[in-house]
């Protein structure tokens, strides 16, 4: 069966560097379901076979307020310069390979971008249509609605809105303990 979870004792991979583009074998909450840990099948035709064995791709935590679904073109790069470590970078379509930029491109390899989840499962997945689902883990909650998302940390909330971000009430109060980052290229104050 292929997309499976190699552990430590697995056999010692092919080295690799760069990004690969692979393309989804099932919807993200599938696999999910299936292995109770944030993991997508990612099939790259460069680098396997698809009668073969190969291993499921890590979903970052910030990554996972992505939709992800089957035949979607994604980015995957591998962590510890091992091909038993695939993990997400972005889709396909938010980066432009005619650029060049890939053919001088290393991600770092010594496992400080992504350190891989601990033996915690994943407590609940459920999907309640196409589009909406809720994974639950001790360590975070994530609840999708189509392309949407929030994904409720244990110390950080991440929001993936396709529209418009809104936000009311009387009173709004913003405590950091130490940066705040704003990115934007326009800002309207009234």
């Amino acid at each position: 069966m292929s997309g499976i979870l190699v552990d430590s004792g697995g056999t010692l991979g092919v080295e690799s560097s760069g990004v690969f583009k692979g393309v989804l074998v099932e919807d993200m909450i599938t696999t999910v379901r299936r292995v109770k840990k944030s993991f997508i099948d990612v099939f790259i035709p460069e680098l396997f076979f698809e009668d073969e064995d190969y291993p499921l791709t890590y979903i970052p935590l910030v990554n996972i307020t992505l939709p992800l679904k089957k035949d979607q073109e994604v980015w995957v790069y591998f962590n510890q310069s091992n091909h038993r470590y695939p993990v997400f970078w972005k889709l396909a379509d938010d980066f432009d390979e005619s650029s060049g930029f890939l053919k001088d491109y290393e991600m770092p390899s010594d496992g400080s971008e992504v350190s891989f989840p601990s033996k915690e499962e994943t407590l609940e997945v459920h999907q309640f249509s196409d589009d909406v689902w809720l994974i639950n883990t001790n360590s975070y909650c994530v609840l999708y609605r189509g392309d949407q998302c929030v994904v409720l940390g244990d110390t950080d909330v991440h929001v993936n809105a396709k529209g418009t971000l809104n936000l009311k009430a009387s009173t709004v109060k913003i405590e950091a303990s130490s940066n705040i980052v704003f990115k934007s290229p326009k800002v309207d104050v009234n």
